[in-house]
């Protein structure tokens, strides 16, 4: 029992980072591109998570100390490998905290607004000051509650999913429209993205680490499907009128009081997301640039705030092109970093190894998604 406590308990940071915003902009991207076209671009994302996820453990377990995705990059694939690593973790971490901020005030807009009527950009500035606040709390902020909010999302969805039935229409779920094709390629590899979630996962196992690999994979497989089921049910119910915040466009079929029950359930997952992140990325600069706390957190949470003030307002604009050239920057230093390691003469036997050629096809398709998104 205690050995399967552990186990759950190393999965919950894998959910925590990689829910959040990507999960309410698949719905949007899916109707836009069409159903069966979503559905790949979410199956083919979450192979090369997992097998990336798996390459990153293996560069996780080979290291003691408690290095982060950069420290770790750097440390395989030398200072030219940290220095991209670096703009991938920073770029992806300042994307997502722009995403959740835009999202996660947009559901605050609509749970408060009635009582307390504000601007939406109020909202998102509230938002973003309350989720730096819990940040500044610490790991234990996140660690306390995590399991509970996403006890809380998983029932959510599934409350959507017994109200929604009655409204789903068949004629919603078109194989492919004919434009968008490469739309959800981005979101759903940003969606399924949590490589910076595998230093803490190995942790928290502690000397349990050789479940490292399978909780990895259990995760990922457990938070695609969730993201397919919600997906089904939002499109299902709204097809092409489906908004890119997902839920504001159930108010005419569902009612808007069950909306503005669900954006609170939203609310309470894109603040677990923001607050991982935001807690990976302070972290990083703690640990692999030995910076002081105050100057980290100001670092961590400071660029966002300017990235906002510059008028950035498209959430899928955002995800996308996060997903695609940010966290593709990532893949592409995990897969040179773990050729680097297989190169190694002290490098013991593994009990997961990839040919050589799977690292080629997950670096061409990472690539390729990193050209898609500056088009």
């Amino acid at each position: 029992m205690q050995k399967r406590s552990l186990f759950l308990a190393g999965i919950r940071p894998l959910v925590g980072q990689m829910v959040g915003a990507g999960l309410f902009s698949l719905p949007f991207v899916f109707s836009q591109s069409g159903f069966g076209v979503g559905l790949l671009a979410l199956g083919v994302s979450a192979v090369v998570s997992i097998i990336t996820l798996l390459m990153f453990a293996d560069l996780a377990l080979a290291l003691k100390g408690h290095r982060r995705f950069v420290g770790l990059i750097h440390e395989f694939a030398g200072p030219v490998g940290g220095f991209f690593a670096a703009i991938g973790l920073f770029g992806s971490i300042y994307g997502a905290l722009v995403a959740y901020t835009l999202i996660g005030g947009s559901f605050a807009y609509t749970v408060f607004s009635p009582v307390l009527p504000l601007q939406l950009s109020v909202y998102r500035l509230l938002f973003f000051i309350s989720s730096a606040i819990l940040i500044a709390g610490g790991a234990m902020t996140v660690a306390r509650y995590q399991k509970y909010l996403i006890c809380l999302y998983a029932l959510g969805i599934c409350l959507l999913a017994i109200v929604a039935a009655p409204h789903l229409a068949l004629e919603h779920f078109v194989i492919a429209t004919g434009h968008s094709w490469f739309l959800p390629f981005g979101v759903t590899l940003f969606s399924l993205t949590a490589f910076a979630a595998v230093p803490e996962m190995r942790d928290i196992l502690g000397r349990q680490k050789a479940l490292l690999p399978r909780a990895v994979i259990i995760g990922t497989i457990a938070v695609a499907i969730l993201y397919a089921l919600f997906a089904f049910i939002i499109v299902g119910v709204t097809g092409l009128s489906t908004s890119p915040e997902t839920l504001h466009g159930l108010g005419n079929s569902l009612g808007l009081g069950f909306v503005a029950l669900a954006s609170a359930v939203g609310l309470c997952t894109v603040t677990t997301a923001f607050i991982s992140q935001g807690l990976v990325l302070h972290n990083t600069l703690l640990y692999d640039y030995r910076l002081r706390y105050f100057t980290s957190f100001a670092l961590a949470l400071g660029i966002p705030v300017l990235i906002l003030a510059l008028g950035v307002h498209d959430i899928t604009r955002v995800i996308d092109l996060t997903g695609g050239l940010f966290v593709g920057l990532m893949g592409l230093c995990i897969v040179a970093a773990y050729e680097a390691l297989r190169r190694l003469p002290h490098t013991s036997k593994r009990s997961l190894y990839f040919p050589r050629w799977v690292s080629l096809l997950v670096a061409g398709i990472f690539a390729a998604n990193m050209i898609v998104a500056l088009l």
